[in-house]
């Protein structure tokens, strides 16, 4: 699953780029979407903290190289869709778990049903394997 990350220019009109990542996490919680922050402010360590609790994978100062940008979008693409593999994986793994514990169930109900024939049997069993 490609998931684009969003790029937010910290100082907007109308709304920053704080505001608007707040809503973005708030309408997706259950999506990690991945927030680059640009700003042409002076280095804070606090907004950089701020955009970080934000959802925020990078916090790029202007003004931006186009290269170096392209690189760390890829590179957090990757690094995205590596774990949304992983999710996935993990939940085949969840679902084929489930299903051997559900077998393993029935061979156990099958093995106390023959246990119980063979205990309350009159006349003894042998078996002979040729």
């Amino acid at each position: 699953m490609l998931q684009l990350p969003n790029i937010l220019d910290v100082r907007m009109p109308e709304m920053d780029g704080y505001t608007l990542a707040q809503k973005i996490v708030e309408k997706r919680p259950d999506e990690k979407i991945p927030i680059i922050f640009l700003t042409a402010s002076n280095f804070n360590e606090d907004e950089v903290f701020k955009g970080y609790d934000l959802e925020g994978v990078e916090y790029i100062f202007k003004p931006v190289n186009k290269y170096i940008l392209k690189r760390k979008i890829k590179i957090f693409l990757e690094i995205f869709n590596q774990n949304q593999r992983i999710i996935n994986d993990a939940n085949l793994l969840k679902k084929s778990s489930n299903k051997l514990i559900k077998i393993n169930e029935i061979l156990k109900k099958s093995e106390q049903k023959h246990k119980t024939i063979l205990n309350a049997s009159p006349d003894g069993i042998s078996l002979i394997n040729f």
